[in-house]
C-alpha cells in the first residue's frame, strides 16, 4: 500500500509506504539537498520494562534501562562495530532513545543504499 501525504504547513510531500512485514516507511524527497538521511524507529524506550512473546500470556521484567543498553549494544556487532562500518562509508551515524521509543539513523552524501543496508543489518 502506497500514499502521498501532503504536509502543507511545512512546504513538504510526505510518501507512506506500508511493506509486507507491516512496518510503514515515510519517504520525504528534499529537491536541491545534497545530503541523505534514514532512520529507523521502534516503539521500545525507557518506559517499556515489561514485554510478551508472542503466544504466551506471561509477561517477563526488564531492568530499568534496558532499551538504552539494547541501543548501544545493536553498534556492537559479531562482525566488528557498525559506527566503524557507516564511516568507511562516508556516513555519520547515532541513536537516541526517549520514553516511548528507540531510534536509529545515519546520513551521508554517498553510498545512501549500502548505508541504508547497513542499518537495516544491524537493527533487525
Amino acid at each position: 500500500m502506497e500514499k502521498t501525504i501532503e504536509k502543507k504547513f511545512l512546504g513538504d510531500t510526505v510518501i507512506m509506504k506500508k511493506l509486507s512485514s507491516g512496518m510503514k516507511c515515510y519517504i520525504i524527497p528534499k529537491m536541491g539537498y545534497q545530503s541523505k538521511m534514514a532512520v529507523i524507529c521502534t516503539r521500545f524506550g525507557s518506559n517499556d520494562i515489561t514485554y510478551r512473546l508472542v503466544g504466551s500470556k506471561e509477561k517477563k521484567n526488564t531492568p530499568q534501562g534496558i532499551a538504552h543498553f539494547i541501543e548501544h549494544k545493536l553498534f556492537e556487532q559479531e562482525w566488528g562495530d557498525a559506527f566503524s562500518a557507516f564511516v568507511e562509508n562516508g556516513a555519520s551515524a547515532n541513536a537516541f532513545t526517549d520514553f516511548q521509543k528507540t531510534a536509529y539513523y545515519f546520513s551521508c552524501m554517498e553510498k545512501f543504499e549500502e548505508n541504508l543496508a547497513l542499518l537495516l543489518r544491524f537493527v533487525q
